[in-house]
């Protein structure tokens, strides 16, 4: 025992040490392309600005370098990117911003001082934060010389305050994205965002406000924040500031929409409370489906990591149909179909933000059918659910099965209303193992097995030409298989003839 316990230390002490190996590799890899082009410039004055700054103050990992010049920006980053045989993208050249990205990956964007600045220090001024106001020459950067910091608005005070300061009350009204890019930096850096500047974003977010910001850019932010594995930290700052509901009005008509007796929270934070348990959920499967589960859970997410944002976009739109169809019987309140028009919400809003097509398929069909599973639970109490029922949810869902059911557990674990059973967690739980159970261990198989009869064979034994008629035919076959009904070809013949004569008016 104690040997083993030895053991799992030492082998504690070689990750970190590779984790710390490799971060070192990366800075030293970048530190040495920063000499390349420190050679290669000269005499030209060059500036390392805002998040590289920042970065290294607070000893974090730095993947992209913000270069400032006086000098032409366009020619600079050019020859840079030849230099280092990088590829070379002009970001805007309205305003004379360029990124070279290098063969190993790393940003290195060139601008010119901005907005008709004539200095750095005129420039520094100009951007979002203090904490991003700040700027080191080239050459300083490379000796890590803290102590040569050009800082006029104060921001290294304000980092050791863990404060989020804007630069002047002109910053939100400049580009209201600045207002997402507060709540990133809350969460990134877990800072507190300053009383003054928490209240100008408020004002500013209002009309005009993110009417007048590139829909790609909102969501590009937004999808910053929810990569975040504690992103409901921001979600809900933003949906108590009201910056949630200046981007979606489909966010403030849920709040104060009351739910029945199953939930303790109206819709809206019942979304956010969704978000929350998502990321619960998300880093401990094993606690909420077991070993096996848990196991199926991440290897799911693992081999395809956009699915959490898809998933987390899915916590957030999943009941955002209920205020549209909220109605009553008696005196309960319904919200039937409202996974339906919840869906064609989801799409409005993948519209407007530009999602690509990916993103938007997957979140739409979670949001589609994520009242299934609690059907399915009606069938699990009394003996089932079905081989048939459980087969139609499989072909639908096809491998996204394991993230309904990750969503469902999500929304089980956000609602405590008095009315909601105890058990619910453990019945999801064990629907779930039945469902992959039954696709491990009967789908898959048959699926993966020879046909017992072919597209050729139902046209021949039927008398049919080819058509959608075939298709059908072999998926009634198929679910016959899973059900045990059929077993070899005479009997799938058998099956075949019945059917058809029974799907024949």
């Amino acid at each position: 025992y104690a040997t083993l316990i030895y053991c799992q230390r030492c082998l504690i002490f070689i990750d970190i040490f590779r984790s710390e190996y490799d971060f070192l590799r990366i800075q030293i890899d970048m530190k040495q392309l920063l000499v390349r082009l420190e050679k290669l410039m000269g005499d030209a004055e060059i500036f390392v600005a805002g998040g590289p700054v920042r970065d290294l103050l607070l000893g974090r990992d730095i993947v992209d370098i913000d270069l400032v010049t006086s000098h032409d920006p366009a020619s600079m980053s050019k020859r840079f990117s030849d230099e280092i045989s990088g590829t070379l993208v002009a970001l805007d050249e309205q305003h004379k911003i360029y990124r070279v990205v290098s063969t190993s990956g790393y940003y290195f964007d060139f601008s010119a001082f901005r907005h008709g600045a004539t200095s750095i220090l005129e420039d520094l001024e100009k951007r979002d934060f203090t904490i991003n106001a700040m700027a080191m020459k080239l050459e300083h950067y490379l000796q890590s010389d803290l102590a040569d910091i050009l800082d006029p608005l104060h921001g290294k005070k304000d980092m050791t305050k863990k404060l989020i300061r804007w630069c002047s009350c002109m910053s939100f009204l400049d580009d209201p994205l600045r207002i997402l890019r507060a709540f990133r930096f809350f969460l990134e850096l877990d800072f507190e965002i300053e009383i003054n500047t928490r209240r100008g974003l408020i004002e500013c977010q209002e009309d005009p406000g993110f009417k007048h910001v590139a829909p790609e850019r909102i969501d590009f932010e937004l999808c910053r924040i929810l990569r975040h594995p504690a992103s409901w930290k921001a979600m809900g700052k933003m949906a108590e500031s009201g910056t949630l509901n200046a981007m979606f009005p489909e966010f403030q008509q849920a709040q104060g929409v009351d739910q029945p007796g199953f939930h303790h929270l109206d819709v809206f934070w019942h979304l956010i409370e969704t978000l929350r348990q998502m990321e619960y959920v998300i880093q401990c499967p094993e606690r909420l489906f077991g070993t096996e589960g848990g196991r199926a859970v991440r290897s799911y997410l693992e081999n395809e990591p956009r699915r959490i944002l898809a998933l987390k976009w899915a916590a957030l739109l999943h009941d955002i149909g209920k205020p549209r169809v909220k109605g009553h019987k008696g005196d309960r309140v319904t919200f039937y179909n409202h996974d339906r028009e919840g869906t064609s919400i989801t799409k409005e809003i993948a519209g407007r933000l530009r999602w690509p097509r990916w993103r938007e398929e997957l979140v739409a069909k979670f949001v589609a059918y994520h009242m299934r599973p609690f059907h399915l639970l009606n069938d699990l109490r009394s003996g089932g659910p079905s081989p048939r029922a459980m087969r139609r949810l499989l072909k639908e869902m096809k491998d996204d099965y394991v993230g309904l059911f990750i969503l469902s557990m999500a929304d089980t674990l956000a609602g405590s209303g008095p009315l909601k059973p105890k058990e619910l967690e453990d019945e999801i739980r064990k629907l779930f193992h039945k469902l992959h159970g039954f696709m491990l261990e009967t789908l898959e198989p048959v699926e993966r097995s020879k046909k017992i009869l072919t597209g050729t064979d139902v046209m021949d034994i039927l008398g049919i030409p080819q058509g959608p008629l075939v298709g059908q035919a072999l998926d009634a076959i198929e679910e016959a298989q899973c059900e045990g009904r059929i077993t070899d070809k005479a009997a799938a013949k058998r099956f075949l003839i019945r059917w058809h004569q029974g799907s024949t008016p």
